[in-house]
């Protein structure tokens, strides 16, 4: 909702009404092991692996997944019109919100805060940091638009802690296309 020429607000509002069933659950456990001396590694000697694997049928199970309840509120601050945007979000989930055992469900906050620099709507780079569904997230998005032809790019790098998403615990890059006018 444009607040000004300059100002956007925006409300986000998630009420997870269904949740997903799942009827059947199976176990899976695969193990492999290496045993070897220092003195065989010298001496050139092959080690073969002791492997095992395990698959348990399938048991009937009653289990429902809900996805988070959230709400959040945004804004989007443009400066200097159309060049430049600047973006926040502040939010909170609620994990599990219909619990089948008290105390299975918890609330996390979550935020959003980017910085866009915008070309004529040619040329656009964002960068990003991020808090969503208990996943930090920097990133960095670039997008080239001539009209017929739209090519989106970007890199991410993500961690449940805040410390391990700055480095390549979590490295996420994609390429996007768009045709048409």
């Amino acid at each position: 909702m444009p607040v000004k020429k300059y100002l956007d607000l925006s409300g986000f509002f998630r009420f997870p009404i269904v949740p997903g069933t799942l009827g059947y659950v199976a176990n899976a456990t695969f193990d492999c092991s290496y045993e070897t001396s220092i003195s065989e590694l010298a001496s050139g000697k092959k080690v073969s692996p002791t492997m095992s694997r395990s698959i348990s049928k399938d048991e009937p199970a009653k289990l429902k997944l809900n996805r988070p309840l959230k709400i959040a509120l945004g804004a989007d601050f443009y400066p200097f019109l159309d060049f430049m945007s600047i973006s926040a979000k502040l939010g909170m989930g609620v994990r599990n919100p219909f619990p089948q055992v008290k105390g299975e469900s918890y609330s996390f906050m979550e935020y959003y805060l980017a910085f866009t620099i915008n070309l004529k709507n040619i040329l656009k780079a964002t960068i990003s940091t991020e808090f969503t569904d208990e996943i930090y997230i920097q990133r960095l998005v670039g997008v080239l638009n001539l009209r017929a032809f739209e090519l989106d790019t970007g890199i991410s790098l993500q961690s449940p802690t805040l410390t391990k998403s700055f480095s390549l615990a979590g490295l996420g890059v994609y390429i996007g296309t768009a045709f048409g006018f």
